[in-house]
């Protein structure tokens, strides 16, 4: 799909999944919103959300389907010219490093049109990301469409639709549900419901076995079934769905009891709640990006948050990102007079060629930033569109824009040390072996060290989930570390506490 195609849908689609129900209504213009919503009668007023999200989950099924028939085409191109390359061969070719640049692009576009059916799950379930991560599942990113029965699951999702009252969202547009195949909201009974929808003998069998609570079904099938792979399939799809519903009826327990188990570590959990709010500096990144474009002669814009640096380039390049991880070195980490790039008078190619200008630049490469497009492949947190302005997303589609993010780990230590979370260094290698290969995915590694964090005597690694908040849904660090407090509190002083 041409940059220029897809940024036009995407903005498209936008309204229909976050302002439609208050643009039908004016709420810009209205100052008590609440009263407002009161009159109108809350199911109203959610049926009028849920009418633009089915007008955008067509669009934005219609969109998944053409990228992924685009992928399947670019894919088998790209495997034919692999047959009888060898792969240090392949990367000097310049089609093939074309296909794979157009393989990756597709590949965000898809992402990105997740990203807009997140912003629907994240609003049906009221911005809860407790309830919405319990839905996660590890490995959860679906398969492709075209190999799917998205065609039954978007039947299905229509003939519900039809109703004002109902809507059923089909969770394989997503990237941030793992369990279901529809969502399905009713407004008159303030009811939500996982459904799961299987065509086929098999599953039919499957499903009429459950229901009857017996396994008389499943029984009569088999003693009809002389192939024995074909028996064998028939009860690892079985075991299958069993899971799926075991899975999915865990979850709602999760939510709805508080405790459960995590999937992605194997350990036990239980939902923690803190008092502290979720303050945020994203109003500041729309105030940067509204002065860049005001300015015609600077095309960067660099500012700090109270734990690094905020970034902002227009009409971005490889080597403005350099720039901006070069301002790093000398701003944070080493003082400008140690610049190799000074001690000559002009840069040319002998300049670098130089041993010192060489190990800078290594230097630069290796400074650690967060590009906040790349947020659309983490999907545990709140979508970009949240905390960007619709007008400043067209940029970011059609990279003439990007931001960046520099997080400085050792003011985020600070931070925590004055706000006595004890925080210690463990080399990475030593947090391994305390917390198990399934638990370190998920523990943030800086340069080989995790931080921990809690009292004097019991501690515990700050995982991604908190950092990315920081650089990804723009909150500041202190609200952070202020939520890891009241955590650390809660868990070993069982103090009372919103979700996190």
């Amino acid at each position: 799909m041409k940059n220029r195609v897809f940024a036009k849908e995407v903005e498209e689609i936008l309204p229909y999944v976050l302002t439609y129900a208050s643009d039908f209504y004016k709420l810009k213009k209205i100052k008590d919103v609440d009263k407002l919503i009161k009159q109108i009668g809350i199911s109203k007023f959610q049926n009028k959300c849920h009418e633009g999200f089915k007008i955008a989950q067509d669009k934005i099924t219609e969109n998944l389907l053409s990228i992924e028939q685009e992928s399947k085409i670019v894919t088998k191109k790209i495997n034919t010219f692999k047959k009888n390359k060898l792969f240090n061969l392949l990367k000097r070719e310049k089609e093939y490093k074309n296909l794979i640049t157009e393989l990756n692009s597709l590949n965000f576009q898809k992402a990105m049109f997740q990203e807009t059916a997140n912003c629907i799950v994240w609003t049906i379930f009221g911005l809860d990301r407790t309830a919405i991560k319990a839905l996660m599942q590890p490995g959860m990113q679906h398969k492709s469409l075209l190999e799917g029965n998205i065609q039954s699951l978007i039947d299905t999702a229509r003939h519900y639709n039809q109703e004002k009252d109902k809507f059923a969202l089909i969770t394989d547009i997503t990237s941030c549900i793992g369990i279901g195949d529809l969502i399905i909201i009713d407004t008159k009974r303030s009811s939500r419901m996982i459904a799961e929808v299987k065509e086929g003998k098999v599953n039919e069998v499957i499903m009429d076995t459950l229901q009857a609570g017996n396994l008389q079904f499943a029984q009569s099938y088999l003693l009809h079934v002389n192939d024995p792979k074909r028996a064998l399939a028939f009860l690892k799809q079985f075991k299958r769905i069993i899971d799926q519903h075991s899975k999915a009826h865990n979850a709602i327990e999760y939510v709805q009891k508080g405790v459960g188990k995590d999937l992605f570590t194997g350990r036990n959990k239980k939902i923690i709640e803190t008092r502290s709010a979720e303050e945020k500096f994203s109003k500041f990144v729309a105030e940067g990006i509204k002065f860049l474009y005001s300015q015609t002669e600077k095309d960067e814009l660099y500012f700090p948050f109270d734990c690094g640096v905020v970034g902002i380039i227009k009409n971005p390049t490889l080597a403005r990102k350099w720039d901006f991880q070069h301002y790093i070195i000398h701003q944070i980490l080493k003082p400008k007079s140690d610049c190799a790039y000074t001690k000559h008078k002009e840069v040319n190619e002998i300049t670098f060629k130089d041993s010192d200008v060489v190990n800078h630049f290594k230097e630069i490469l290796q400074v650690p930033i967060y590009n906040f497009k790349s947020k659309v492949f983490y999907y545990a947190h709140e979508p970009i569109f949240f905390n960007l302005p619709i007008k400043y997303i067209k940029g970011l589609l059609e990279n003439k824009l990007s931001i960046y993010i520099y997080f400085d780990h050792n003011h985020f230590y600070y931070l925590m040390k004055k706000t006595k979370l004890y925080p210690t260094w463990k080399s990475y290698k030593d947090a391994k072996s305390e917390e198990g290969s399934d638990v370190i995915k998920e523990v943030v590694n800086f340069e080989g060290k995790c931080l921990y964090f809690g009292t004097k005597t019991q501690k515990t690694p700050l995982m991604y989930g908190f950092l990315l908040r920081i650089v990804y849904e723009f909150q500041t660090a202190e609200s952070v570390v202020m939520q890891l407090k009241d955590l650390i509190k809660k868990v070993y002083k069982k103090t009372k506490t919103k979700k996190i």
